[in-house]
């Protein structure tokens, strides 16, 4: 015993029992020390109603697991309802090597686990161990009597196929919402669905049955055939593998860049094709960066028969009618693609001047047909719409005639008008043209 109080009387000692302690009654034996010096003992073989009873039973151990399906799979709850015979620390409950999660105190033990992907297959293992407050140790494997109770972890890869719909059909266009509908063979987690640089946002990510949206936006361009990449996963962390499904409908286009055309303008008038006189077949040829329906092309006024059909390339037709009279370069060419998509215009880089319909002198042109020169200044003279003061002739203001056949027209009045042409068409060409000083060098 340790003496707590040394020096006056009464004297005090203590001692806290332990399991190493012997039992029974309780014998004494003490030793004083005089202030002389004299030594004598003190013996008490029995304290009265004094005794040591150390506890060396071990607790009594039982436990009974609970679980909603005796197969049991990954994300199954098991519950093991642990009691004991009398007041223990907390007991350590392992069930197939797995270290379950335990509340309680005293007497009565709640463990629970939920199964993982990582734990182990086959029947279930538990092993109970509470030691009581002198150390003595209970425990209690049943697995005998939790035969029936397997745990199933799965390992075999889920699969899915996933179909693309949009209002549009099987094609979109800028601004439609695309969706793709996945089928799992089992429930599973999507954690991404990507096509291309486009990805698409999740809606639906857990269950056999999930979704995910994306809204067309400008610049995209993906066939939805093939080229998705698919991220997925069941309960035990097994990563699937999807397929686009196999039905027609389920393919898609993605469409968001607009077509394109190029387009040139010729006539099939005999002595020029820059220039259409009356009954003459205006052609423009149009040609297509994609598949396209047109609606209208119209050319400074002029709409051409175009074929409706889709198409990539097509010529389109127009007769001069009598009362045209303008130049046709420019023209609008509306049309889209099989998205929907508005196409844009450009002219084609070889197809230069245009083509001048009415107002055109014919008997200039037969003049000029076997004159090279001649049928360039008259060309231009058209195209670029260069004024002339007078119809000398009895042609068209702008004609030509007056310049290589003198003899049907007063030469000095032709003379001045002749200056004024050379002069204009030598400014357009870049060049200079020698003007006669009279009427008859002409």
């Amino acid at each position: 015993f340790g003496i707590s109080q040394t020096s006056t009387v009464p004297f005090v000692g203590t001692h806290t029992v332990t399991t190493s302690d012997p039992n029974g009654l309780l014998t004494c034996n003490i030793v004083m020390t005089d202030s002389l010096g004299f030594i004598f003992n003190a013996t008490k073989s029995s304290v009265k109603n004094c005794s040591v009873n150390i506890d060396t039973v071990p607790p009594d151990v039982n436990f009974v697991v609970s679980v909603n399906d005796p197969s049991l799979v990954v994300g199954d709850l098991v519950v093991v309802n642990v009691t004991v015979s009398e007041s223990v620390n907390t007991p350590v409950v392992v069930c197939n090597g797995i270290p379950f999660n335990v509340t309680g105190s005293g007497t009565s033990f709640v463990a629970t686990h939920t199964i993982a992907a990582g734990d182990f297959n086959g029947p279930l293992d538990c092993h109970v161990v509470a030691l009581d407050s002198t150390g003595n140790t209970g425990s209690l494997n049943i697995t005998a009597e939790m035969a029936n109770i397997t745990v199933v972890v799965d390992t075999t890869p889920p699969t899915a196929t996933y179909c693309f719909s949009s209002s549009f059909g099987t094609r979109a266009r800028v601004g439609d919402l695309i969706t793709v509908t996945m089928s799992a063979s089992e429930n599973v987690t999507l954690s991404s669905f990507q096509c291309g640089d486009i990805v698409f946002a999740i809606q639906s990510s857990f269950g056999t049955e999930l979704t995910a949206t994306h809204q067309v936006a400008i610049g995209d361009s993906q066939n939805l055939a093939s080229g998705c990449s698919v991220s997925f996963q069941d309960p035990a962390g097994n990563v699937g593998t999807a397929t686009l499904d196999s039905n027609p409908l389920c393919s898609f286009l993605m469409d968001g860049i607009s077509p394109e055309v190029t387009y040139s303008i010729f006539s099939n008038n005999p002595y020029d094709p820059h220039i259409g006189l009356i009954g003459d077949i205006i052609s423009i040829n149009l040609t297509f960066s994609e598949p396209v329906y047109i609606s209208r092309v119209d050319c400074g006024g002029v709409v051409f028969d175009t074929a409706a059909d889709l198409v990539t390339s097509t010529i389109g037709q127009y007769i001069v009618q009598s009362s045209d009279d303008t130049l046709l370069r420019s023209c609008n060419v509306t049309f889209s693609d099989i998205a929907g998509n508005p196409g844009l215009v450009f002219i084609d880089p070889s197809f230069t001047g245009g083509v001048r319909i009415g107002g055109v002198c014919e008997q200039d042109l037969m003049n000029c047909f076997d004159d090279f020169a001649c049928r360039l200044a008259l060309t231009n003279i058209y195209l670029n719409q260069i004024p002339a003061t007078e119809d000398l002739c009895g042609c068209h203001p702008k004609s030509l005639l007056f310049l290589f056949s003198p003899s049907s027209c007063n030469a000095t009045t032709n003379l001045q008008n002749g200056k004024l042409i050379c002069q204009q068409y030598s400014s357009n060409m870049g060049g200079s043209i020698s003007i006669m000083s009279s009427a008859s060098d002409i």
